[in-house]
């Protein structure tokens, strides 16, 4: 047997190595939620949350906010804050409850959670940012009993101002996200939606 083993291998000249077999294929990639016809289905995945409070365009936060997209009003003579926003930066998945109940920030973890929709993330927007304005400026039609002074002149002038700013920015971004926000959305559910095992 050893003697036909030192033969054969003198003699093959064209012999090589068994190929290899080929590397099994990847698993299929998970499709996005925007793919699948129940985008409800998907589960969240445990990505990091984004939270960068009210994301409306520079250019816009320039012309109606001066430059301020978070607190558009920055109220002298208020009730209350005017905050819609605040930029938390990256929060671990884990840490959710720590995003701000302010209603850009409530607006960018909703558009990230599984199974909402749009349209519900928007109106929870509308109602937070319409919320600040009638808490921060809860009497617009008469000057409020300010103390001190009361009555001042210049101050219900400076309230009335406010109050209006406030409410007409509260529009604006509704409307904008309303209008614009869909690419985001998706985005954002994408980034954040397991859908692997949607039918």
């Amino acid at each position: 047997m050893i003697k036909e083993l030192i033969i054969a291998q003198q003699y093959c000249w064209t012999c090589v190595p068994p190929p290899s077999l080929p590397p099994p294929p990847p698993p299929p990639a998970c499709r996005t939620a925007s793919q699948v016809s129940n985008p409800s289905a998907c589960r969240q995945n445990g990505a990091a949350y984004i939270v960068d409070g009210c994301s409306i365009p520079q250019q816009i936060a320039n012309a109606v906010a001066d430059g301020n997209r978070n607190n558009p009003v920055r109220g002298t003579v208020n009730f209350g804050s005017t905050a819609f926003g605040i930029d938390q930066g990256t929060i671990p998945a884990y840490l959710v409850a720590r995003i701000s109940l302010l209603p850009c920030n409530q607006h960018d973890r909703c558009y990230k959670t599984c199974g909402m929709t749009q349209s519900i993330c928007d109106q929870g927007l509308r109602a937070g940012l319409d919320g600040v304005c009638a808490r921060a400026y809860p009497n617009v039609m008469d000057c409020p009993n300010f103390m001190p002074p009361l009555n001042d002149p210049v101050r219900c002038a400076t309230y009335a101002l406010e109050a209006a700013k406030c409410a007409g920015t509260a529009i604006l971004m509704e409307g904008s996200v309303a209008l614009a926000g869909a690419p985001a959305f998706w985005s954002n559910q994408d980034r954040h939606c397991d859908c692997c095992n949607v039918q």
